[in-house]
């Protein structure tokens, strides 16, 4: 049994279920899957990612092998803060709250 599921069912997946779904679907050379895995999955990312995904949902049915070189680059990243267990809030750049905090202060600081 393969790891990718309907996509009725893709909604209630982890993220690393999704991945390996994708990882599936690119080693099978299943476009459909793989344009659906990518689908369910951008709405969880962040924007660059969402928009890289979305463009692995487009190149799919038409060019698996670039539809896959484009996975594996946009899902690297998720897939390292899926080992992290999510967003790591001492890293200002992984918050963009906290980022705009560190732009105010810089520009104080350099005001000053």
């Amino acid at each position: 049994m393969s790891p990718y599921q309907e996509p009725d069912h893709l909604a209630a997946c982890t993220l690393l279920e999704l991945l390996l779904g994708g990882d599936w679907a690119c080693g099978e050379n299943h476009g459909g899957a793989l344009a659906e895995v990518a689908r369910h999955l951008a709405p969880r990312v962040r924007l660059a990612e969402r928009e890289a995904l979305y463009e692995v949902a487009r190149l799919a049915a038409r060019d698996m092998e670039a539809a896959s070189a484009v996975w594996l680059a946009c899902t690297t990243a998720v897939r390292g803060r899926c080992r992290r267990g999510g967003r790591r809030r001492d890293d200002p750049a992984e918050d963009p709250e906290r980022q705009r905090g560190s732009d105010e202060t810089r520009r104080a600081a350099a005001a000053s």
